[in-house]
């Protein structure tokens, strides 16, 4: 998946890209590059690997940029795409 000049990796990560997406507006970032995720644990099985990417994802944006990692935004941007968190 790509959001202008952003890949996430691997390319099933539509929410990882959702939530990028969230930060760029929310902080007005210009995000570019690719963003791999690599995980142990298995994709597709009910195991919260989904917000695991999420929780990892917006660690690392924020800690590349120098933002304030704040447990209210994560949960607020994790509700929206992860209804169940």
């Amino acid at each position: 998946e790509r959001l202008r000049g952003l890949r996430v990796v691997p390319e099933t990560s539509w929410k990882t890209l959702g939530l990028l997406h969230a930060l760029m507006l929310r902080h007005g970032l210009h995000l570019h590059g690719e963003l791999r995720l690599e995980s142990e644990i298995e994709r597709g099985k009910g195991l919260a690997s989904s917000t695991a990417d999420l929780v990892a994802a917006y660690r690392a944006v924020t800690s590349f940029y120098g933002l304030p990692q704040r447990t209210d935004e994560l949960e607020e941007l994790l509700r929206a795409i992860e209804p169940s968190s």
